[in-house]
């Protein structure tokens, strides 16, 4: 487990917002660099030493000299800045996450698609969903896709898909041909209603 240090006496009664920024940004760019740094990760025995460093950073970061601090507009702040934070990092590794499904899916024989910094939760699904029809997992793509085709009302889809995973006689590649279809279908909707909610 990495270690990593908060400076010692550090006044931040009279350190210049400048400073505290340039602190700030360390502590971002080492978060960037490990996602296990302690900032983020509530088990690390340092969590709760760095929440405090970054709030008393971010209190100087707006700080004007002379000027007293309200706690609720700091604790409001702060904790904005935090969620702001965690995000990034939620968003990371959603992009490692949906990298790792598009490696998978290129050793399995698909082209490479490039995955976009601002990838959902939804298009990271759909290439797991799309991997594991692939690899014949109907076990663990089952309850995915059922629940999934179920959320967006797509009942034909739905039907169709538990009549291919159910029908013994019907041939591997010919039911995964199938899935693929239905997986489609699944990826337009959504889609079309993310394109429709951004309007």
């Amino acid at each position: 487990m990495a270690k990593y240090e908060i400076p010692e006496n550090v006044d931040y009664e009279f350190m210049s917002p400048s400073e505290a920024d340039d602190a700030i940004n360390k502590v971002k760019v080492d978060v960037f660099e490990d996602a296990r740094h302690p900032y983020l990760d509530s088990e690390h025995p340092q969590h709760g030493s760095f929440v405090s460093y970054m709030s008393n950073l971010y209190k100087a970061q707006v700080r004007k000299e002379g000027e007293p601090f309200d706690p609720e507009v700091e604790r409001a702040a702060q904790a904005a800045q935090y969620e702001e934070d965690m995000q990034v990092e939620r968003q990371n590794r959603l992009v490692a996450d949906a990298e790792a499904e598009m490696d998978a899916l290129v050793a399995l024989g698909f082209d490479r698609d490039e995955i976009p910094n601002d990838v959902q939760q939804w298009q990271f699904e759909a290439l797991k969903m799309e991997r594991l029809n692939a690899e014949g997992n109907f076990r663990e793509l089952s309850p995915m896709l059922s629940a999934e085709l179920r959320r967006l009302d797509l009942s034909d889809e739905l039907n169709l898909f538990h009549s291919l995973v159910l029908d013994a006689t019907i041939n591997p590649k010919s039911r995964a041909q199938h899935i693929e279809l239905i997986l489609g279908r699944m990826y337009q909707t959504n889609k079309q209603r993310n394109e429709a909610d951004n309007e």
